[in-house]
């Protein structure tokens, strides 16, 4: 099986993403990118990136209903349940893709979804100060994940540990071998 054709299209739904929220024209291309990526994988990781790419897409272009569903379609959680033991044992990408859609929702989101956003940030920091202890060296996704958590911290009025997160970000970001993505990464959410 040759999924080229796959990740080519997982590539242009990415490029898409990435150009959100400046450019919201390419939502209707970027869907179509998506469901093609989705259908050709065949692996079930392959097609959790996916939906993880959606759902920035999705935000990006301010559709948070949308971008919520795919979210949970990439974390294999369902964000209304309850289950704070859902969120242990993640790896970097789950909370880089949590933590950015939350920060979109908290930023574009109506009410309830704000709430929504609220509720499962809360329930999700006890594994996230988990996994943020054993972080030994910040690399990519973490430092961007720190001012995405910062953001959260602050949203809810926490200002002290989002200090701590953006000062953390900034000193890591020189121990990486690609600082430009670092630098890229840490302006990510400026905008808001």
């Amino acid at each position: 099986y040759d999924d080229a054709y796959a990740r080519i299209c997982g590539t242009l739904v990415w490029t898409c993403a990435l150009k959100t929220p400046h450019d919201t024209s390419v939502l209707e291309e970027g869907r179509r990118y998506s469901e093609e990526a989705i259908r050709s994988f065949r692996r079930s990781d392959d097609k959790v990136r996916q939906y993880q790419y959606r759902a920035e897409l999705e935000a990006g272009c301010g559709q948070i209903t949308e971008a919520l569903h795919f979210l949970e379609l990439g974390i294999g959680i369902q964000l209304a349940s309850d289950q704070a033991d859902a969120y242990e044992d993640r790896d970097p990408f789950f909370w880089y893709h949590l933590s950015k859609i939350l920060v979109m929702t908290l930023e574009q989101g109506d009410e309830e979804q704000k709430q929504l956003a609220v509720t499962v940030f809360r329930r999700a920091l006890p594994a996230w100060k988990k996994y943020h202890k054993r972080i030994q060296m910040p690399g990519h996704p973490d430092i961007i994940t720190f001012t995405h958590m910062a953001i959260c911290y602050a949203a809810l009025g926490n200002l002290d540990p989002a200090i701590e997160l953006v000062k953390k970000a900034f000193e890591s970001a020189p121990k990486l071998d690609s600082a430009i993505l670092s630098a890229i990464g840490l302006t990510e959410h400026a905008v808001y």
